[in-house]
């Protein structure tokens, strides 16, 4: 049967609508459950292992939720053989940087990308996590940032595009984190696993509908 309606309605068993990456309080998250219940939103944040009320409280709102980070996240999704409709990764804090290499190679200067959050590992994994025309969105007040993580996408094969920045009065929507920027632009990319990555083979996309 065609599947025309690949991200619309209820979340199979085996897949999220959206795994939220440093979720924290969860609040777009809850938002998200109250308005789609047959829908199934993962919240991602080291800070529950200290916190068990939260998680508690993230559960009673029919949420699902992970205490680590991402990398530990990218382990447990393949080990459970689970995939995801969208990834967002919410102001992310860790290190990423961009240093000249000791070496020149053809006459060229060659950058290395310190990458202490683990995008390099996350787009290496990606097509075993999330579904064909699946989107990750990174969010964070350092644009200079964005433009590595899109670099490291670009090096992997995968698509980007920035977003309109949030301005004040949709942060005081978003998270905590977000409010705690307020005065500041948060930038946002999108990075898509596009159908001919992620189904070279046409009579593979052929009942696959683009939404």
């Amino acid at each position: 049967m065609k599947n025309t309606r690949p991200f619309k309605g209820a979340s199979q068993k085996r897949v999220f609508q959206t795994v939220d990456i440093g979720s924290g309080k969860a609040e777009w998250l809850i938002k998200q459950k109250q308005r789609f219940g047959d829908r199934r939103y993962l919240a991602v944040d080291p800070e529950y292992r200290q916190n068990q009320e939260l998680m508690r409280r993230l559960k009673a709102h029919g949420l699902e939720t992970f205490a680590g980070r991402m990398q530990g996240l990218i382990r447990k999704l393949k080990e459970t053989k689970q995939k995801t409709r969208h990834i967002n990764i919410d102001m992310p804090s860790y290190s990423i940087e961009k240093n000249a290499m000791n070496f020149i190679m053809g006459g060229k200067k060659h950058w290395a990308i310190k990458d202490e959050y683990g995008f390099h590992i996350l787009f290496k994994e990606l097509p075993k996590i999330l579904l064909p025309n699946g989107k990750v969105f990174v969010t964070s007040e350092n644009s200079s940032m964005l433009d590595l993580i899109e670099e490291i996408a670009h090096d992997h094969g995968f698509p980007s595009r920035r977003l309109r920045g949030f301005d004040g009065p949709i942060q005081a929507k978003r998270t905590a984190f977000m409010k705690a920027h307020q005065g500041q632009t948060i930038h946002s990319i999108e990075i898509t696993f596009g159908l001919k990555k992620a189904l070279p083979n046409k009579a593979q996309r052929k009942n696959w509908v683009k939404e």
